[in-house]
């Protein structure tokens, strides 16, 4: 017979691929296991759902952080991510989003009730419906997942006081007009931290606006396989290249060496070498290769 699983819960997150989408859920075992058994432990599920999925069951991928499901399957290794330790792989065969229980709403609703007729209290109490809303956004093109704006780092050597008032308005009008950003922010996605400075701005509108979770990008950057010289890893787009590189195209020669190299090997044979102000010095055969690779990331010497 084949192995079934059955989860219920609240997702804790959503990311978006080309043909599926994975829905994350946690979920704690009963804290008194049978004598002598060890007690059962907090695992992340990752559950994988199709489009069709999703608008049977009316979610999408703002609200369905906010919904409680249902979830019938069959576990699956193999085909999942390290991004959450001890993950299990779901496939989804039925999912349903599971009402409030009447038990549930008339507590809220006595309480709403108590909060309004309570003489006493002075008038600040009774207003909590009057908070101002959250903005739910609308994924983008390219868009991974949704996170909050408060868990993504900023790097401290941004300059966080260069955006102008007309700047910041221009994008907190983009977002009240589209419900969504421009593009994704682009996340580091082992430390959670912003990779490019130019979408800052982006982070401080959805704060003003109080915008529930922002659009990202995952971007893995693997450190070890740097080539030997390293110092940093750093965006290709970051690079300043002076105009006496970009007048002449490196030769062909050199070209399927260094693609020779990196079939073989995964990576560049050397870094490219820049200065203090992260203008190209050196590498830029490399840099060229790479560019047309449309990497994302370049690995650099500082000189």
């Amino acid at each position: 017979m084949p192995h079934k699983i059955t989860l219920t819960g609240t997702p804790i997150s959503i990311e978006s691929h080309k043909k599926y989408f994975c829905i994350f859920m946690e979920e704690g075992g009963s804290a008194a296991a049978p004598k002598g058994l060890p007690v059962s432990s907090k695992i992340t599920y990752r559950v994988f759902v199709n489009q069709k999925q999703l608008n049977k069951a009316g979610l999408t991928s703002e609200n369905i952080v906010e919904k409680k499901l249902l979830v019938q399957g069959e576990p699956v290794l193999g085909a999942i991510s390290s991004k959450f330790k001890s993950e299990i792989g779901v496939v989804c065969f039925q999912l349903q989003v599971l009402e409030v229980k009447e038990k549930e709403k008339k507590e809220k609703t006595d309480i709403q009730s108590q909060q309004l007729t309570q003489p006493d209290k002075p008038a600040s109490h009774t207003i909590s419906n009057n908070q101002p809303k959250k903005i739910n956004l609308q994924p983008v093109k390219g868009t991974s997942g949704f996170i909050s704006a408060e868990s993504i780092q900023i790097p401290e050597s941004w300059d966080k006081t260069g955006i102008t008032e007309e700047q910041l308005e221009a994008v907190k009008s983009f977002i009240e007009q589209n419900r969504t950003f421009e593009f994704p922010l682009s996340i580091n996605k082992k430390t959670t931290e912003m990779l490019v400075e130019k979408e800052y701005i982006w982070i401080v509108a959805a704060k003003d606006l109080l915008v529930n979770k922002v659009p990202i990008k995952w971007i893995v950057i693997p450190e070890s396989r740097l080539p030997e010289g390293t110092d940093k890893v750093m965006l290709i787009e970051d690079i300043l290249v002076p105009d006496s590189f970009l007048a002449a195209r490196p030769g062909e020669q050199k070209l399927e060496k260094i693609q020779s190299y990196y079939q073989e090997n995964g990576r560049l044979d050397a870094p490219i070498t820049i200065n203090q102000e992260n203008t190209l010095v050196d590498g830029y055969s490399r840099f060229y290769f790479l560019k047309q690779k449309k990497e994302f990331k370049i690995p650099v010497r500082i000189k």
